[in-house]
């Protein structure tokens, strides 16, 4: 059973709905556990593993259908 401890941070991809499938499309954020943004935009961090990412830059199971 999971039981919600400590808030934590969050990190955040978002993409415009009709941006053009790649790495490009992608804006970064993440925030802190009390809700501040401590960063926003194309986050270098972030950029060097999704970049690899084999799905639009997503990692994980790919979309059927």
């Amino acid at each position: 059973m999971y039981r919600a401890d400590k808030a934590a941070g969050l990190f955040l991809m978002l993409r415009e709905a009709h941006a053009a499938p790649s790495e490009g499309a992608w804006t970064y954020a993440t925030i802190n556990a009390e809700g501040t943004v401590t960063g926003l935009g194309r986050l270098d961090s972030c950029i060097r593993c999704h970049e690899r990412a084999p799905y639009d830059g997503l990692h994980g199971l790919s979309r059927s259908g």
